[in-house]
């Protein structure tokens, strides 16, 4: 348990952190890492969420610094930093007759993605998913030896863009639907991808369609009459524009401008607490 000097220098350190900051960042207990990006939609109503795309041995290294202090116990993946005790917000919250049942510890939080690589658990990283396996690189592992493409063009790609597979993203709604960022690319870049070959498709299964009506009316040659059209649109639908493999890379660099390897937790004084909860997802 913590010395009551350790508790006292907890809240003179929360206290100042409020006059040092809180009139540029909303009554945050500790500064913003520079340059990270506010993500509202994962806010509540006790903390703010920042996320930057620097590794999260810099951000924790800079708070390290800034704050003069070591993070606590390390929770799964995350370093944190903890600016005053729970049974300290406890006594904040009731003296200002606040919903004291909202009491937690408050700090800053550095949290790595759950499945971001690191020394201590990369045999456990690595038995849970392999590199380069989502719906991401699915496109560029089909076109591998299709054209000029090379395993090792795959491989080169998979090192540089691996890490967007364990990365943040901002919510998009554009419509409403509120999905992660890189869903969304995913879903517009394969649709772009394909949209020269879907008329080929629905021509394929109109041909089906009627091939096999005409089986059914027993109209045999006129069936089969229909089979090289068939196979004709059947194969268009199946072929990728020439360039596919340079506009796959093109979407991974796009994810990569949109993808964060750090999400930062600050908590607000707790004088501003509300029971709001988050409006995206943990």
């Amino acid at each position: 348990m913590r010395s009551r000097a350790c508790l006292a220098s907890s809240l003179v350190l929360g206290l100042w952190s409020l006059i040092g900051w809180g009139a540029t960042n909303e009554g945050l207990l500790a500064p913003v890492y520079p340059g990270a990006v506010h993500a509202p939609e994962y806010d509540n109503g006790r903390y703010q969420v920042w996320l930057s795309q620097d590794p999260p041995e810099k951000v924790s290294a800079w708070y390290r610094e800034r704050l003069g202090m070591e993070p606590g116990q390390a929770i799964g993946k995350h370093d944190w930093f903890p600016l005053l005790e729970q049974q300290q917000v406890d006594r904040m919250l009731r003296s200002a007759h606040r919903d004291w049942t909202l009491a937690e510890d408050a700090g800053v939080d550095v949290r790595h993605h759950p499945l971001a690589p690191a020394k201590a658990d990369e045999m456990r990283v690595q038995g849970q998913a392999r590199s380069c396996r989502s719906d991401h690189f699915m496109m560029l592992w089909q076109l591998v030896g299709r054209n000029e493409e090379t395993q090792a063009d795959f491989d080169a790609l998979c090192r540089k863009y691996g890490w967007i597979e364990h990365a943040y993203y901002r919510l998009h709604g554009p419509k409403g639907q509120r999905q992660l960022m890189d869903e969304y690319l995913l879903e517009q870049d394969r649709n772009r991808l394909l949209s020269g070959n879907r008329k080929s498709a629905v021509d394929a299964r109109a041909l089906s369609r009627r091939m096999q009506e005409l089986v059914q009316q027993g109209r045999f040659e006129e069936a089969g009459s229909l089979m090289q059209d068939f196979q004709a649109a059947s194969q268009a639908a199946a072929t990728l524009p020439a360039d596919a493999w340079d506009q796959w890379v093109e979407h991974l660099e796009k994810v990569a401008r949109h993808a964060y390897r750090t999400m930062i937790r600050i908590h607000l004084h707790p004088s501003r607490w509300t029971d709001r909860p988050a409006d995206g997802m943990e």
